[in-house]
């Protein structure tokens, strides 16, 4: 009996043994499991993070690059503005046509007169003022033209003018420009030659007129001057007096 007692006794410590064995076996098993489950989650959670941080970076390159479009198209927009030829912005000089007749080609031609290059010197004061009112009183007052003037200069030929305002109507570019003692005249425009290759027409120089400086007239200029201007009135007196003589000839009874 005692024999059966330790052999029991030592098969329960056996088998306490391999329980204690299998345990640790199982906690190291699932340390194992829980570690790996750990590297996965970590490396899960990096690679995540990274692709987190590219999209951060990429949204932030995004919006940088969106706000220097908005930046440049700003920036354009303020430059195309500040430059454009008139004084109101694009499209206004067309909307402003439509008031006059809603079907454009039933306009006159239109004649653009902007400010004059150059500063003027005293002695061409109130010659912009001059031409305005000339074309006004001999062209536009008949219809014949469209006048519209710009406070603003106009380097023609001007794609912006042209495809905001000018598009597609025959126009007349009258460009002044002032240089000390000289004026040049051009012309240039769109629509203008009906056929033609080109929609535009440069500024060709059709004019120049010069005024000569006071320091100019000598006294042996005014005194050529004057000699040449008595001259022919010398000789438009003697014609004008025999032909006088003629014809007292011809009315009196001698002469008959």
């Amino acid at each position: 009996m005692a024999l059966g007692s330790a052999a029991q006794a030592a098969a329960s410590v056996i088998n306490t043994k391999r329980q204690i064995k299998a345990a640790a076996v199982a906690q190291a098993t699932q340390q194992q499991f829980e570690r790996l489950q750990s590297a996965v989650r970590f490396e899960r959670d990096m690679l995540l993070e990274s692709v987190r941080d590219a999209r951060r970076k990429e949204l932030a390159e995004l919006d940088n690059q969106l706000r220097l479009e908005a930046s440049l198209i700003e920036l354009r927009n303020r430059t195309l503005f500040d430059t454009y030829p008139v004084e109101e912005g694009p499209g206004h000089l067309r909307e402003s046509l439509r008031l006059l007749a809603a079907d454009l080609s039933e306009l006159p031609l239109l004649v653009v007169l902007p400010r004059f290059h150059g500063s003027p010197e005293g002695h061409w004061g109130g010659l912009r003022q001059a031409i305005v009112a000339a074309l006004r009183r001999r062209l536009a007052s008949d219809g014949l033209v469209h006048l519209q003037t710009l406070v603003k200069p106009l380097n023609w030929p001007h794609a912006s003018l042209y495809w905001h305002d000018l598009y597609g109507l025959p126009a007349l570019v009258i460009q002044l420009s002032y240089f000390r003692d000289t004026l040049d005249v051009d012309l240039g425009g769109c629509h203008l030659r009906p056929g033609a290759a080109s929609t535009g027409d440069p500024l060709l120089s059709v004019y120049r007129h010069r005024i000569n400086r006071p320091d100019h007239w000598t006294a042996e200029r005014v005194a050529r001057l004057s000699t040449a201007e008595k001259a022919p009135d010398t000789a438009s007196r003697s014609r004008r007096a025999k032909r006088s003589t003629s014809a007292w000839r011809s009315r009196s009874p001698r002469g008959r």
